[in-house]
């Protein structure tokens, strides 16, 4: 049963900012809504249970691995052709007709690969775009929520701190590691063209920039909401103490008004956290399809690299290895974001 005072509370927020957006993401399921979601938390009627969430990652992981089943059939049997032909060169002693059809072999593998691989990398920037949209949309609603619920200071720091760090997780991930993956692909492609490696040392630094790039941003995000979990909750106490006391020195109706300020406060309190979880879920549905269709394209090329070794040159087995590698980069790109601003807002939830 909600109360008078909580559905007060929810018509004086503007919920329909972050509905349109969520839905326009297809952030939301069928026929909801952002406010139904809020009022199924408050009731008690969302159900959610571990195995329930398991079928609903499993279900969409094992779909993206069925349609990337198609790319790895093509290049196994590229592969194989390559191996057939690579016998009948050698049955021939001509070394010209075997590496002239290593690199028809080669450049066929590396068009289907790079198909592919920009296809995951434009799944990454997207989602760091979409996340990037729908947490600046969420940033009034937010701080609304801690303002009433009695953390004033700590709605004040929210707006620019969420803002700067949805600003700096799109470029950094949209307009950095995105293009800088896909100079690294065309690096490992050019380097496997020869026996003899050129541009590995190269690919390897631009490999190790981009986890030391999502290494320091991880660094920056948990000391900024370090530093905003253990300094805003001290000047918030004082003015919810300050109130309090305001309100309890009013001559005969002093105790009167204190306790309406506590009750505020609980149910404000208990709406803020029902908006903040029905925040996280909508961060979850938008970062779970990319999750998973990044982390498809990661296991579809290790598991395309591994069935090809014993059969394919070497070169284009690493190619596909090195993607696989750059996809899993992809991959820790997306749910790092994801869990910067799923941490974000539990410490919001907690004060």
């Amino acid at each position: 049963m909600i109360s008078e005072s909580t559905v007060q509370i929810l018509d004086g927020l503007d919920l329909e900012t972050v509905n349109n957006t969520a839905r326009q993401l297809n952030a939301l399921p069928a026929g909801e809504t952002f406010g139904g979601v809020v009022l199924k938390i408050i009731s008690g009627e969302l159900e959610l249970s571990f195995s329930e969430l398991l079928k609903s990652l499993a279900a969409p992981l094992f779909s993206e691995l069925g349609m990337f089943s198609a790319l790895l059939k093509e290049i196994v049997v590229i592969a194989i052709l390559s191996a057939v032909l690579s016998v009948i060169s050698l049955s021939l002693r001509n070394k010209a007709v075997a590496d002239l059809g290593f690199y028809v072999v080669y450049i066929i593998i590396v068009a289907l690969l790079l198909d592919s691989f920009m296809e995951c990398v434009a799944v990454m920037r997207s989602f760091a775009g979409n996340l990037a949209r729908f947490v600046e949309a969420s940033v009034p609603l937010m701080a609304s929520l801690l303002l009433v619920s009695g953390n004033p200071s700590s709605a004040a720091v929210l707006n620019p701190l969420a803002m700067f760090a949805a600003g700096a997780v799109q470029f950094i991930i949209r307009d950095i590691i995105g293009p800088v993956l896909i100079f690294a692909a065309v690096l490992e492609i050019v380097n496997n063209l020869s026996a003899r490696e050129m541009l590995s040392r190269l690919s390897e630094i631009i490999k190790k920039g981009v986890k030391i790039t999502l290494a320091a941003l991880g660094g920056l995000f948990a000391a900024i909401l370090t530093l905003y979990r253990i300094s805003t909750p001290i000047v918030d106490g004082a003015a919810i103490r300050a109130a309090r006391y305001a309100a309890g020195a009013v001559p005969v109706v002093g105790q009167a008004l204190s306790s309406a300020v506590d009750a505020a406060v609980f149910w404000s309190g208990a709406v803020k956290n029902s908006v903040l979880i029905a925040v996280i879920i909508v961060i979850l549905l938008i970062c779970m399809p990319a999750i998973i269709k990044t982390a498809a394209f990661a296991i579809v090329y290790k598991i395309t690299a591994a069935l090809i070794e014993p059969i394919c040159d070497k070169r284009a087995v690493n190619a596909i290895n090195a993607a696989g590698s750059l996809a899993s980069l992809a991959l820790a790109a997306c749910a790092l974001a994801a869990a910067s601003f799923i941490f974000m807002v539990m410490i919001m939830i907690s004060l």
